[in-house]
């Protein structure tokens, strides 16, 4: 699936080059939101995962709404249609998949509490935090509607969607400890992730009202409801751990960054993905300035 959106959107890009000159940048601020159930499981559960902590995937529903900002632009292809590209960052209130939910302040919590357990255990220094967010972008065509005003414009369209929702904490921990081959003093580095992404492929559909102020400046806002269509969801969890969370440790970098590792950081502990259907809503309010 990453391979087709790619494909995609360096065929867009492609016709890009061919727009008539005409660009609008587009800044402002965005809205979210986002309903949609997990395709049925195709792994099972790992044994080594608490139960509270993993949420079973299986046509598990998602729900996550969220603020923040976006930026975007505009190729005027003709007279009559335009490319868009939109890009977004977002900050769900919340994230809730199934009877669990994700609210910041908790992961801010947990991660105070679990690097509390580590400073005793003589590790030094941490570097990391708590995360909530969603990264998203949109990309599609949308065609000029003729209101017979030269202040107000309106396009409609539609095109592709995609956004990755990631909640949870991790950090890298500092710690000084004798290296068995040399018998010295050296820093080693231990990571430490838990936490869960959500990622949503969508068909959307495009609203633009603006109202110019001039042949430069412009405000509008745009909506982009979307049915999604494809979504897969990923738990990292590398620490070591011998079944209970008593038992969690942070892992040696150099087992977190080995490919042949079972703790690299890359693998994720549990994952599914294919196709479900949901619903989706962007909102975007700001300025454009055409070039």
């Amino acid at each position: 699936m990453k391979k087709i959106i790619s494909i995609l959107i360096i065929l867009l890009l492609a016709t890009a080059l061919f727009a008539d000159g005409v660009i609008s940048v587009n800044l402002g601020g965005a809205f979210s939101f986002v309903t949609a159930k997990n395709p049925h499981s195709a792994m099972n559960k790992p044994e080594d995962v608490d139960s509270n902590v993993l949420t079973d995937y299986d046509r598990t529903l998602e729900k996550a709404p969220g603020f923040g900002f976006n930026g975007g632009f505009d190729f005027k292809l003709s007279s009559d249609y335009n490319l868009y590209f939109d890009f977004a960052m977002t900050f769900p209130s919340s994230v809730t998949i199934g009877e669990n939910e994700y609210v910041l302040y908790e992961l801010k919590e947990f991660y105070h509490d679990t690097t509390h357990i580590y400073e005793e255990e003589d590790f030094e220094s941490f570097d990391g935090g708590a995360f909530l967010k969603n990264l998203e972008f949109h990309v599609g065509f949308s065609k000029n509607i003729d209101l017979n005003s030269k202040s107000f414009s309106l396009k409609i369209g539609g095109g592709l969607g995609y956004s990755r929702i990631k909640a949870g904490y991790q950090f890298t921990a500092r710690k000084t400890e004798t290296n068995e081959q040399t018998q010295k003093k050296e820093t080693f580095y231990y990571c430490y992730d838990e936490f869960e992404t959500f990622t949503h492929v969508s068909l959307d559909a495009y609203v633009n009202a603006s109202y110019k102020f001039n042949n430069k400046f412009s405000v509008g806002i745009t909506l982009m409801p979307g049915a999604t269509f494809y979504s897969s969801s990923k738990f990292y969890a590398t620490m070591r751990t011998n079944g209970t969370s008593t038992d969690l440790y942070p892992t040696k970098s150099t087992e977190y960054y080995d490919e042949s590792s079972e703790k690299n950081g890359m693998k994720p502990k549990y994952e599914n993905s294919g196709f479900a259907l949901g619903f989706r809503m962007a909102v975007r309010l700001g300025v454009s300035y055409t070039f």
